[in-house]
């Protein structure tokens, strides 16, 4: 799959004013990624818990690689399904590393088929991903991308060219 991102970090999530009737879908989750020392791309297993549950519901492989540079943020990504978290992280871990975990709170909206991420993320602070697949239109995702992003009115707020694992590393 493929899809363009945008990643802003945001004051506070109330900075954000999302219109309440374009909202297709809303859910509420914690994720833990753990990222795994790789020569190429990324490699994460996200863990992902329902609101105030102690095991995750559910968990996915996901490898990706993403132009982290200037310009648009387009990302190639593959996504597995995990029925057992435990066991693949302690096998992934042995064998590649670990290069770190992000955790974070995260609200998942969907508007025009875009993905909106509100995320509260863990010693780094709140953050807006915008996230618009590309099912073979890509002319199609950029313009509903660019629909949700002037919606939303991410461009006043700084825009991050980097995974999360690279703002916590710099932060260290």
């Amino acid at each position: 799959m493929k899809n363009l991102e945008l990643k802003v970090r945001v004051p506070s999530l109330d900075a954000v004013v999302v219109p309440g009737d374009s909202v297709g879908r809303r859910e509420e989750l914690t994720q833990v990624d753990t990222y795994f020392e790789v020569p190429r791309g990324r490699l994460k297993l996200r863990e992902i818990f329902s609101r105030g549950s102690g095991a995750p519901h559910t968990a996915q492989l996901i490898s990706y690689e993403r132009n982290e540079g200037g310009g648009e943020r387009w990302s190639s990504y593959t996504i597995f399904p995990v029925s057992d978290p435990k066991t693949l992280r302690s096998m992934l871990s042995d064998t590649l590393g670990v290069a770190g975990e992000v955790r974070k709170h995260r609200l998942v909206l969907l508007i025009d088929n875009v993905r909106i991420h509100l995320d509260s993320v863990e010693g780094l602070g709140s953050f807006v991903e915008v996230e618009a697949v590309d099912a073979g239109d890509a002319a199609d995702a950029w313009r509903r991308y660019e629909r949700v992003v002037s919606l939303l009115g991410l461009g006043r707020f700084p825009e991050v060219k980097c995974s999360y694992l690279d703002l916590i590393a710099r932060t260290h």
